[in-house]
């Protein structure tokens, strides 16, 4: 069961030392390889399936780079927790990746619905121009 009023503590996000149980490490493990494995997936799409089309390789580089920052960033918190390191072990450094990882979904999918289609649109007219235009 969860008890819903330690999370209002500060002292539950500010502890120096918080344990280092089994349970926190299995689902912040299973948080790391899930953005390990998404970070595969992008790249094998960016690889494989997308080639050479600028517009799309420039986005999925910079969803690649997001997602890097965000693996090393858990991987560090994790590995901080395990070796009990009193100011990088805090959990309040969790809920900032969790923010930021929100934050970054949300910037790279209003980049994909909204700025996408117009560098899209743009790219096509380009290759359009340059194949009847002379040089």
């Amino acid at each position: 069961m969860i008890n819903w009023t330690e999370f209002t503590d500060l002292n539950f996000w500010f502890d120096p030392r918080p344990d280092f149980t089994l349970k926190f490490f299995i689902i912040s493990a299973v948080l790391v390889v899930l953005l390990l494995l998404l970070f595969g997936f992008f790249f094998w799409w960016n690889k494989f399936k997308i080639k050479k089309y600028p517009p799309k390789n420039k986005f999925f580089q910079g969803v690649f780079w997001w997602l890097l920052g965000l693996e090393f960033f858990a991987l560090s918190l994790l590995f901080f927790r395990s070796l009990g390191l009193p100011f990088l072990s805090v959990r309040f450094l969790w809920l900032v990746f969790l923010i930021i990882g929100v934050f970054a979904l949300l910037f790279n999918l209003y980049i994909y619905f909204r700025k996408l289609p117009k560098k899209i649109k743009t790219y096509e007219a380009y290759i359009l121009k340059r194949k009847y235009l002379p040089k």
